[in-house]
């Protein structure tokens, strides 16, 4: 539980080694206190076997581990995690790193401050972070890094159409260098595949065969082991050049113009009144970002979010204050009603000021999020809602946006990008890179199958045992196992046993409890095998081992079989030889 508190990564492997420790030494205690209690009374102990206390602790071990880990499927930590900071926010200077930055793979919003609840849009951000996620080598500063972009709004969240990456990325034409400007970029705690660049992406110094780009160029690269935290550099068209390379082709258009079909009634009436007489669609955009600087607040204190309500009309027309997602929505969503395609983008911005080696610094409080509109005869333009904030006070200038978040010692991305890879003849497989089983999987599913094969295997031994008892041997032997074997069968469904009662009461007390009649040959048989040396005969057994049988077979009805089963090989409740005798 404290582990849990302070966000320690990997808790549900640390709490199954813990558990299953501490389930073996439960049973070893169990055990211990029959074997003592039985000495205490006398008793041989002999029967007393520790292979079926660890037998049941390793069937609790199992069904619990299973259970826990199914549980926490379904249980949203993150959130759990964030409230419960809310309530106890003096725990925040002994947290350790929550979210891993070793096994990200691309970069998703989802794994920073500005996502508190997962995929949906908004609410309150409680932690901050300003440690460098990594370096730039720039001719400026300011740039804006992107990292995913998406294009369907649904009124909560924000999704994709474009889920398939293709390889083959390069221009139908050669850009000259005067058209390209070139960025070093120096990861310090974030490990992904994902290539930040500026808007618009030409090449960088990954081989081209593992580049892998989208409509919206995404660009990220495949690896088929752990990312490195290595220099690479990247190459992108330069802003006034971009309209010579930048067409929107008409079928795909209209994935930027969509809006819900439902609600935003409000919305769209602002939409209209904000731009009416405007025709220029660059002119609609930023009438429509300087109304949204000029009238909201920015705040990361905002209110819990109500899915059922819509995203951009309780910004608008309710919360009226928010950060980046707030402005970058609403503004993405806005210009689409009057008529401009959009598309919401995440990623970077990089410091104004350099560093003491010349670098502009990225820091996890630099993640950001933007829109940017097709402009015709321009291309895909930024525009920026957000009000400038430093370090959550107001300042002047507008050149520099740094929303206050905080991700535990960084930013790193997350798994739940594998929705955008699908396999097509023309792309790579992605089962063998981003659905790869981690060592630590590996481990958990060794852990669970010794487990699972050990309790098989106990099992196994102890009704080897067990038929060793009762079957083997010649007749004369194996009624008299059945004897001893009813006897402990009689404990399952009388509890006033008096072991002072001849073995022989015993069974027809019990014969009559079942309903069952006992015979005066298999009483016969029970006293000579008991109180005499007779040597019996192969019909004799045959006769005893059906009365035997049905005596069981009514035992199981009486307690079913489950419970039987449980006594017989489980607990090992039932054929203590020397119980009577």
């Amino acid at each position: 539980m404290i582990a849990w508190f302070i966000y320690v990564s990997n808790l549900k492997g640390y709490f199954s080694l813990y558990f299953v420790g501490l389930t073996v030494y439960r049973q070893f205690l169990i055990y211990e206190n029959l074997v003592t209690e039985a000495k205490g009374l006398g008793e041989r102990t002999r029967y007393y076997n520790y292979t079926s206390a660890i037998v049941m602790g390793t069937i609790i071990m199992v069904l619990i581990l299973i259970a826990s880990n199914i549980f926490l499927l379904f249980i949203p930590m993150d959130r759990m995690n964030d409230k419960i900071h809310s309530y106890v926010p003096v725990n925040d200077n002994i947290r350790s790193n929550f979210r891993s930055l070793t096994n990200s793979k691309i970069f998703s919003f989802n794994s920073t401050m500005y996502a508190p609840n997962d995929n949906l849009l908004g609410g309150p951000i409680i932690d901050r972070d300003y440690s460098v996620v990594m370096r730039v080598k720039a001719d400026e500063g300011g740039m804006y890094l992107r990292g995913r972009v998406k294009n369907i709004y649904d009124g909560s969240q924000w999704l994709t159409d474009f889920e398939i990456f293709h390889n083959n990325i390069d221009f139908d034409v050669e850009i000259p260098e005067e058209h390209l400007e070139e960025l070093l970029l120096y990861p310090e705690t974030i490990a992904t595949r994902t290539i930040f660049s500026p808007y618009k992406y030409y090449n960088s110094s990954f081989k081209k065969d593992i580049i892998y780009g989208n409509e919206d160029s995404v660009v990220y690269r495949k690896s088929t082991r752990n990312i490195n935290l290595e220099r690479y550099s990247i190459k992108h068209i330069k802003p006034e050049f971009i309209y010579l390379y930048d067409k929107l082709p008409d079928e795909i258009k209209e994935n930027y113009l969509d809006i819900p079909s439902i609600g935003l009634i409000q919305t769209r009436a602002l939409t209209t009144r904000i731009t009416l007489g405007i025709e220029d669609p660059y002119e609609k955009m930023k009438t429509i970002e300087r109304y949204l600087r000029d009238n909201y607040r920015y705040t990361l204190n905002t209110k819990e979010i109500d899915a059922n309500d819509d995203f951009v009309e309780s910004f608008l027309f309710d919360e009226k204050q928010g950060y980046c997602t707030y402005f970058a929505t609403s503004l993405a969503v806005m210009g689409r009603m009057a008529n401009v395609p959009t598309r919401y983008v995440e990623g970077f911005i990089t410091s104004n000021l350099l560093d003491y080696e010349g670098y502009y610094e990225v820091s996890a409080n630099r993640a950001h999020a933007w829109v940017e509109a097709y402009i015709e005869g321009q291309g895909w333009v930024r525009f920026e809602a957000t009000p400038a904030y430093l370090n959550g006070d107001e300042i002047v200038s507008t050149d520099t946006f740094t929303d206050s978040l905080e991700s535990d010692n960084g930013i790193t991305g997350i798994t739940d990008e594998e929705r955008y890879l699908e396999k097509d003849d023309d792309e790579f497989d992605v089962a063998d890179d981003y659905n790869k089983i981690t060592a630590t999987d590996i481990v958990i599913i060794l852990l669970y199958l010794a487990l699972v094969i050990g309790m098989i295997l106990l099992i196994l031994s102890k009704v080897k045992r067990l038929r060793h008892d009762v079957h083997n041997g010649d007749e004369t032997e194996k009624i008299k196992n059945r004897i001893l074997y009813l006897l402990s069968m009689c404990l399952l469904v009388d509890d006033d046993i008096d072991t002072s009662m001849l073995p022989k009461a015993v069974i027809m007390k019990n014969a009559d409890l079942l309903e069952l009649e006992m015979g005066a040959d298999i009483i016969k048989i029970i006293d000579e095998s008991l109180y005499s040396n007779k040597i019996f005969t192969q019909e004799e057994f045959e006769l005893f081992d059906a009365y035997f049988r049905l005596f069981e077979s009514q035992i199981k009805k009486k307690v079913t079989s489950v419970a039987h089963f449980l006594n017989k090989v489980i607990l090992n409740n039932l054929y203590h030889k020397d119980y009577y005798l």
